[in-house]
């Protein structure tokens, strides 16, 4: 709610059905989703919202986090203790691959906001001092740190600046990014995808992937990916 409102303080435009679904925010030929649990349902949305209008996916990406813990036998609140677990842009390249179809569409754009917040949790886990396995009860920004907007479409080239010209590994790719697992291997793939980078196609292992030469890509737009946290 608090980033529907930002990006459209009017609320009559808030929850608009269009092409069997309801829209976060459309006004006129702009419709607005914001995504805070990632892209995986975006495709069906996209599908019928681009052909007739632009689209603007709003991403949040938590650099720094504090978690609040609630008591539910009293309601007391905890001070607030800073997570060691932060987020970067390579977060959403990871997601793209949700959306991969769509990510040349001039309709299509997407905003990055990089957010401070708090996430309240309550003390009913299953570990002695209740806090594994507890439940998760909302997330509250409390800083605006930056917004990063890419668009028309989505050039993933934006996010090869970080990387060394040349070759790497999955591995110095996951040191450079911070992402591991599933989301490793998705933003691999959004870059193989996207022509930006190749596997080397010797077949070896570990993998090696060779960026595209950057005088034979298109000059990038928007702006820059804020460097890791």
């Amino acid at each position: 709610m608090i980033l529907k409102t930002f990006f459209e303080p009017d609320t009559s435009f808030h929850e608009v059905p269009f092409g069997g679904f309801v829209c976060d925010v459309k006004r006129g030929d702009l419709i607005t989703e914001v995504q805070t649990t990632g892209l995986r349902t975006m495709g069906r949305k996209l599908a019928a919202f681009l052909p007739e209008c632009r689209v603007r996916i709003v991403f949040p990406v938590i650099t720094e986090k504090r978690i609040v813990w609630v008591d539910p036998a009293d309601g007391s609140v905890s001070e607030g203790k800073r997570s060691p677990k932060k987020e970067n842009g390579f977060r959403l390249l990871s997601e793209l691959l949700y959306i991969s179809d769509y990510l040349t569409d001039e309709n299509l754009s997407v905003t990055a906001v990089y957010l401070k917040a708090d996430e309240y949790r309550l003390l009913n886990g299953w570990s002695r001092d209740r806090k594994k396995g507890a439940e998760k009860l909302q997330t509250i920004p409390t800083e605006l740190v930056g917004i990063e907007e890419y668009s028309p479409g989505v050039d993933v080239s934006l996010f090869l600046e970080k990387i060394p010209a040349g070759s790497f590994t999955r591995a110095e790719f996951s040191r450079l990014t911070g992402l591991r697992g599933r989301a490793l291997w998705s933003a691999l793939k959004v870059l193989c995808l996207a022509g930006a980078i190749a596997d080397s196609g010797e077949g070896r292992r570990p993998v090696i992937y060779t960026r595209a030469d950057a005088k034979e890509k298109k000059a990038p737009r928007g702006r820059k990916i804020p460097p890791n946290t």
